[in-house]
């Protein structure tokens, strides 16, 4: 009787430890994915701010050089009669 009592109260013991570490570590899952989204959201906050910087320059600038330098930075284009050379560099790992 005593030993079944044992028995039993083991098992409720490595039942409540197993529940414990379970508990535990959803709680540091829940930890690392709020780490996670804090990340994320002070990179977004630093890439606003740098639009809202970048819009500003586009609102306040009559020579058109932010617009001219979006166009050759995000689109490629070149000048009429201009030159444009690409380097190349070859990579060893293939």
């Amino acid at each position: 009787m005593i030993r079944l009592f044992t028995l039993v109260l083991l098992i409720l013991l490595l039942g409540l430890v197993n529940y414990s570490f379970e508990k535990n570590k959803k709680y540091n899952e829940s930890l690392l994915e709020l780490e996670k989204a804090k990340q994320t959201t002070l990179e977004f906050q630093e890439r606003n701010k740098m639009m809202e910087v970048n819009i500003e320059d586009l609102k306040n600038n009559t020579s058109n050089s932010s617009a001219e330098d979006i166009a050759r930075n995000s689109l490629g284009m070149i000048k009429e009669d201009e030159k444009f050379y690409r380097i190349v560099v070859k990579n060893n790992d293939e």
